[in-house]
Order: structure tokens, then sequence, then C-alpha cells
């Protein structure tokens, strides 16, 4: 299914119907007294959709209004004004890189980072088939759509095209210390994604309970495997695949090879070798 900027407002609008109806919870009322205020970062399409998914399950804990914050060089005053006035049971999505700015600013405000990651073959793979086929109001469909073929594609994603798309290893490094830093907990799709999606049942049970600790909720445990159970959502809007390993069916030796060249030890240092 691809997206055009009204199928983007009219899902916009839904989340904003369901945040405002939650708040009016007696659950929410709680949350806004004593709940954590929490930024759900991640990779783009490492699994944005999980770690929403789950904290729309989560009782009292709501949507902050805010479009996906997103910037590239991790200054944005507008930015950094949303994120310091999330209020206590509200949530953000994000994908902001681990600059001094956004670093101290979730420091100041006591705020809990959600950090999902995903193997970055896969995150490549999803970020071709998503920006070609599904969000034609990218700012880089254009240049992927006149590329020739899918391994076209994927080399661009891997290799970066100049002012549209990052290299993936420069990607990957304008993230790294989140993944170190005390604010942060992070969080893997491939723990998160279930049976449902490739991974096991018993995983993705321990990282809702993991995510509940570090939110510093005080949760049943019936409502912990409720989350649990419910976070997979092939209806999401940006939802195009949601399985592990798909990279294997699309890398070839030439994709492998561009990968390791520019990433190196990367697989490796995320636990995914």
């Amino acid at each position: 299914m691809s997206h055009n900027k009204l199928d983007r407002i009219k899902i916009f609008a839904g989340k904003l119907y369901h945040a405002k109806k939650k708040s009016f919870s007696d659950d929410s009322a709680r949350m806004r007294k004593e709940g954590p205020r929490i930024l759900a970062n991640s990779i783009p399409k490492a699994g944005t959709h999980l770690m929403e998914s789950a904290l729309n399950l989560i009782p009292g804990i709501v949507f902050s209004g805010d479009r996906t914050l997103m910037d590239w060089e991790g200054s944005d005053l507008a930015i950094l004004k949303k994120i310091s006035r999330l209020k206590r049971g509200q949530f953000a999505n994000a994908h902001l890189p681990a600059s001094d700015a956004y670093l101290r600013v979730v420091e100041e405000h006591d705020i809990r980072v959600l950090m999902t990651i995903r193997d970055p073959r896969d995150v490549i793979v999803s970020h071709a088939k998503y920006v070609n086929e599904i969000d034609k109001t990218h700012r880089s469909h254009h240049i992927m759509a006149a590329l020739p073929d899918d391994d076209a594609r994927l080399m661009a994603v891997i290799c970066g095209v100049d002012g549209f798309i990052a290299p993936v290893d420069e990607l990957w490094r304008r993230y790294q210390a989140w993944f170190e830093h005390p604010s942060a907990l992070v969080i893997k799709f491939e723990d998160m994604v279930g049976a449902k999606g490739g991974g096991s049942s018993e995983a993705q049970l321990e990282t809702v309970q993991r995510v509940v600790a570090h939110l510093g909720l005080d949760l049943s445990e019936e409502i912990i495997r409720d989350v649990s159970d419910n976070i997979f959502n092939p209806k999401a809007p940006t939802f195009r695949k949601g399985v592990t390993g798909n990279w294997k069916k699309h890398f070839k030796e030439e994709h492998i090879q561009a990968f390791m060249d520019r990433t190196g030890d990367l697989l490796s240092r995320l636990g995914y070798e």
C-alpha cells in the first residue's frame, strides 16, 4: 500500500484521535501525575511501529501529538523544545542522532529513552522498499524510483546518495552514543517482534518487561502479557513486512561486500553476527 500526502494526514489524525480518547481514562490521569516522560527513538525503519504499538497498549501512556521528531544535525531548537515540553505519561516518536544537545536535554528533563535498533541489513531492505513503494512523499522517493531495479536501490541505501541518503556507516555512527547512555534502553526489533514476526514469544515478553522496568511502571503480569501478545500489528501505517532476516532474500554478493566494506565490525558490536 502506498501513501500520498492525504493518506499521511489521515494516519496522523487517527493517532491524535486515539490519544485524545485515551487521555480521558483514569489511568491517564494517574500517569499525568507520576508517569514517565518517554522518547521512543529509533533508527529509521528499525521497527518504529512496534514500540509505538507497545506504548499505546500500556494503560495511561499517551501519544504526545507531535509528528515524528527527525533531525540529522542534532541541534534543532524546535525539536529540543518539544522534547523538553514532554509531559508525564506522554511519549514522542523520534529518529534523532545522539548529539550532545539531545543527550543533554533528556538528562535535564528526566526523559526515559527507548532506543529501538534492528539488524542493519534488514533496515537497508526495509528503507529501500518503503521509500520506493510506500511513502511516495518521501524526499528521496524520486531518486529511488528512478533507479533501474531493486539491486540498485539497495546499493544506494548502503553507499548513500549525497544530500538525500546517508551511507549506512554514517547513519549508525550518528546514533552510537545512545547505545551507552544511561537514559536509554536499547531494544532489538528481533526481540520485540515475537513469534508472529519470526522471533520468539519468550523474548518478546521479556523485552516488554524490560521496557516496563525502564519506564519505572508497576504493571500486573496480566497487563504485561496482554501488551506482549498484541504488539505485532500488520495494520500499522508504516508496516511493510515486519519479519527478521529478510535481507537474506534480497542481498547479493555485491551488496554483502559493499556492506562489509562500509561497516567493518558493526554487526558484531550490535550483536548481530
